[in-house]
């Protein structure tokens, strides 16, 4: 596996957008229409102009020239000073091998069950 970052361009963003908002809706943990409602509105707050916002970063993950996750990453301030806030890291399911033979392990898992 030869796994890569590059920042996402502006070919990528439809892509992107759509994998967020798919599954932003699936962790939602309601109503699958209410949760694409949902979605659309936090997902509008965050890139209103269909972009990155400033202070934000969003990377394509790759492995061998094919999108295999991303990483979105912010600016924020934290005790009176600049942190990095990781508001997403996702890697397709078949490309997880790659994850954790660099030595990472889940520590937060989303679950969710339509009643």
């Amino acid at each position: 596996m030869n796994a890569r970052l590059h920042p996402l361009r502006e070919d990528e963003f439809d892509a992107w957008y759509a994998a967020v908002k798919s599954d932003y809706a699936e962790r939602a943990g309601f109503a699958r229409d209410r949760a694409q409602q949902n979605a659309d509105a936090v997902l509008g707050r965050l890139v209103p102009a269909r972009r990155v916002p400033d202070g934000h970063a969003v990377f394509v993950i790759e492995d061998g020239g094919e999108p295999v996750g991303r990483l979105c990453l912010a600016e924020r301030e934290a005790d009176g000073g600049p942190a990095l806030f990781v508001y997403e890291v996702a890697v397709d399911e078949g490309a997880r091998g790659l994850y954790r033979s660099v030595g990472c392990r889940e520590v937060a898992v989303w679950m969710a069950k339509d009643l």
